[in-house]
This record gives structure tokens, sequence and C-alpha cells, in this order.
């Protein structure tokens, strides 16, 4: 098991346009939101040299020009990538051929992790909206033998313009999986391995809050035991969901044609794999937090997309017959770059109050007193007649620590803060009228 590290949250806000980010701004009420796009994307030996991939059925330069197409269309601020070469340059390669070109220089990488494979991980952010708080990994299974490859966990921060230190913002796991590929029952059982440490060490670490767990699964269906680790785990705590509800027998099935990542070609070229589009092998999984937007980050409704996937390319290239889903020229940079499409969502993240000040978000005010013991008393009431509040009290990782409601009565209220151990929190209150409140405070 990797050393223990503690991981803070998913944190991004994402709003789309035609189902792709526009990187915008927006104010609903008197709370303020990010937006940004997150992808995840299988780049099919990028790179790597191998007795059937080489530089004439899979050449670099080719592959780099296609990727900036696609990242110029679709505008990431997050993207995970899979089946990068194991030389510790390739990413920087990326970086330098496909993403900080035509006068763009904010994207960044993560560390480079590996466990031996000639095939790793790598998240690419933009630098002026995040950055990277935490990084770790995993690459051993339960029984510490070690895992087909590493699973890498990354915490990005949002930069907040307003950010100074010790300021609130929002934090974002991503876990970047690439699973053994293959249907016999070793496989699975491989599959099945890795996801079980994943969830072990999510539960070990308590990590409740906003996670992504993105990639290449290789998965041919959601009954495989791999997949029913994610999403039906022993503690329901820290299942994953299915953005788009859409589990099932993926493999070979129409009924899933919009969902299906692999192949985009019908014929093989040697390196990039055939038989068309009929697998549903990468994937975007988010938790509870993200699904519900209990801890300040939500999952844009319908922004779940496979980039050039128009539903009708079962047993199918994703260039013939022609594919309106994208604009001209990106489907054949699709087609060229690798055998899987990029899958994406749009996230959408409150930005915090900045400080230690509590922030007023309606015309009423409410303040709280800052530090707090075993009481922490809202003064302000008086003002909301006997409306009643929700609020709830959560943990600079991310996790809900208590929740509860209480009515507005006099002037002040009380919440027992007695069991909390000592530390910074964030309160939100919500009136039944939908005012919002929100403070920062800390438990002596």
């Amino acid at each position: 098991m990797a050393k223990k590290i503690t991981l803070i949250i998913l944190t991004s806000f994402l709003f789309s346009f035609l189902g792709y980010s526009q990187n915008n701004k927006s104010s609903l009420g008197a709370e303020e939101y990010e937006t940004a796009t997150v992808i995840t994307y299988n780049l099919t030996f990028y790179r790597e040299t191998s007795s059937f991939c080489n530089g004439t059925n899979n050449d670099a330069n080719l592959k780099d020009a296609a990727l900036a197409k696609i990242v110029d269309f679709a505008k990431p601020d997050v993207m995970v990538c899979q089946e990068i070469g194991s030389n510790f340059t390739n990413p920087n390669k990326i970086i330098e051929n496909a993403l900080n070109i035509n006068g763009v220089t904010s994207w960044k990488q993560c560390d480079f992790s590996n466990n031996g494979s000639n095939l790793v991980n790598m998240l690419f952010y933009n630098s002026e909206k995040f950055d990277l708080h935490s990084q770790s990994n995993i690459s051993k299974d339960l029984s510490g033998n070690n895992l087909v490859r590493v699973i890498d966990f990354y915490t990005l921060y949002y930069k907040d313009p307003e950010l100074v230190d010790g300021s609130d913002t929002v934090f974002i796991t991503f876990i970047g999986a690439h699973l053994k590929a293959g249907n016999t029952s070793v496989d699975e059982s491989d599959r099945a391995k890795a996801t079980a440490a994943v969830m072990d060490y999510i539960e070990t670490n308590n990590l409740k809050g906003n996670l992504l767990f993105m990639g290449d699964l290789n998965v041919y269906a959601g009954s495989e035991e791999c997949f029913q680790n994610l999403i039906d785990h022993t503690n329901s705590e820290f299942n994953f969901y299915d953005p788009v509800n859409a589990i099932g027998n993926w493999n070979s099935n129409s009924s899933y044609s919009s969902y299906h990542t692999q192949s985009t070609r019908v014929a093989s070229n040697g390196c990039l794999s055939g038989g068309g589009m009929d697998d549903r092998f990468d994937h975007i999984l988010i938790t509870d937090a993200v699904k519900s937007n209990t801890s300040g980050v939500e999952y844009i409704k319908n922004s779940f997309k496979v980039i050039g996937q128009d539903g009708n390319r079962y047993n199918q290239s994703i260039i013939f017959p022609q594919n309106f889903s994208v604009p001209k020229g990106i489907d054949t940079a699709l087609y060229n770059l690798s055998d899987h499409l990029p899958v994406k969502v749009d996230l959408k993240l409150k930005k915090l109050p900045v400080g230690i000040q509590s922030q007023e978000t309606s015309k009423n005010k409410l303040s709280i007193l800052n530090p707090v013991g075993d009481n922490l008393t809202i003064f302000g009431l008086e003002n909301f007649g006997n409306q009643k509040f929700n609020f709830s009290i959560i943990d600079i990782k991310g996790n809900l620590i208590s929740q509860g409601n209480f009515v507005a009565q006099g002037g002040k209220t009380d919440l027992k803060t007695i069991d909390l151990c000592t530390g910074t929190y964030l309160l939100e209150i919500k009136s039944n009228e939908g005012e919002i409140f929100n403070f920062k405070f800390i438990k002596q």
C-alpha cells in the first residue's frame, strides 16, 4: 500500500455551452461559482515503441498535432491521460508540443510515477485555474503484490484570484487508473484486485468528499467485480456513481452505443486496435458529494460526453459515415491519435469565503463568534421571524462532519461543537427561503 497522506478533495466548477466549458465565472444570487472541464483520455502508446507500435503506425508528431486540435476544441482545465510511454520526459513532450503552444503557457503536469510498467498515467492542469496540492499512488494490492500499473491520486486546489495564505479555497482529488486489459478470468481478477485496493485506501483515509475516479478501466460490463467494488462498496459512504447511470453489459451492445469509447477504427493499423466502436472502457465516476452537491462541488447535469461519439458508431469508425458531432477535422484528429475517445464532464465549483471573516450572502446579517469551544453561537436571527434553517459543518478535507436544522427564534442559537476535534471547519447555513451563509471557524 502506498504511503498514507492527507488527501483533500475535489474541486472545480464547470459549466458547459454546447457541451463544452466556457471557463467562466457565474453569480447565482450572492454566491459566485467557477466552471471547469475535466477529461480522461487514453493516448494509446504515446511515444512508446514496441514490436507492434512504432514511428510508422504510431507517429508521435502526428499524435501531438492531433491532440493539440482536440484540446483546442474541448478546452479542458484538467486532463488525466493513460498509456504515456515510460520515459519520464514524455509528459513534458505533451506540454511542449500539444498544450503550451500558440501563445498558451499555462499548462503544467503533476509528478511522474511508475512501478515498472511501460505505460503510465499523468494529470495535466491549467495553472491559471489550479495548482497541485498533493500527490500519491497505490502500487500494491491488498496482498502486497504489485498492481499491473500504479493508480495515481492527484489533489488540486482552485486558485481563486483573491486567494492568500490562510484563506479558504476548494480542493479536488482525481484518481487516475489504467486497469489490466483482456477478457480472461485472470484479467478480471487483476482488475478487481486494483479497485479493491483503491476502495481500501479511500476508506482507510476516510475520504468521503469530492473525488473523481477516472481512466481506462478495460471493463466489459457493470456486473464485473472490479466495477462493483467501486459502485457497491461494503461501506456505501464511499461509493462512486456513474453520472449518466448507464450501467449494464456494454460490450458489443448497441443499446450503449452513445457511451462506447473504443475502438475508433474498424481495421487495426497494427498499433491502434480495430473492430469499431463496441466497448465502454473509459469512465469518469463521481462520489455522492459531487452527485448531490453536498460539499461545494456539483456535476453539471447532462455534461457527460464521449467526445466524437454521436451514438451512430456501433461497430463502425468515427470518421465513416460522416460524423457531425464534432467539427470537421476533429473527427480525423480523434481517429489518428488513439483507438479510444476522450470522456469529459463539467463541474461547478462554489467559491468559498476568503479568510477567517464570515461572508454575508443575504441582505440580512448573521454572524458567529470565532474561535469556538463546546458551542458555536449564531447571532442575528431576530430578522428572520420563525424561519427554519439547515446547517452543515465540513472539515477542510471536504468531509461532511455534521448537519441538522434549527428555527430562528430570538436573536441567537447555539450549535453543539463539543465533539469536534481541534481544527478549522466550514459552516454553511441555508434558510428555507434559499438564503445561504458561509463561515469559517476554528475549534479550540
